[in-house]
């Protein structure tokens, strides 16, 4: 039997396209960018994606500091 190990960063992002509201994942709009949101995937590290019509398009995962290069 095959064991699926899931990253941190897909589970996030498996979450986020189920329930964007989810509490774990303190999603916000990223104020300098219009349409750009950052979530959490663990305390020091984010994520920022863009939500189309039909997609949820990753745009960058890091460390806190991808906000200031938004």
């Amino acid at each position: 039997m095959q064991r699926v190990v899931v990253s941190p960063v897909g589970r996030s992002c498996r979450i986020c396209s189920g329930d964007i509201s989810y509490p774990s994942l303190r999603v916000k709009r990223v104020q300098k960018r219009q349409g750009i949101f950052e979530g959490s995937i663990t305390k020091h590290c984010r994520f920022l994606f863009q939500i189309t019509t039909d997609a949820y398009i990753l745009l960058r995962v890091g460390k806190h500091s991808i906000l200031e290069k938004a």
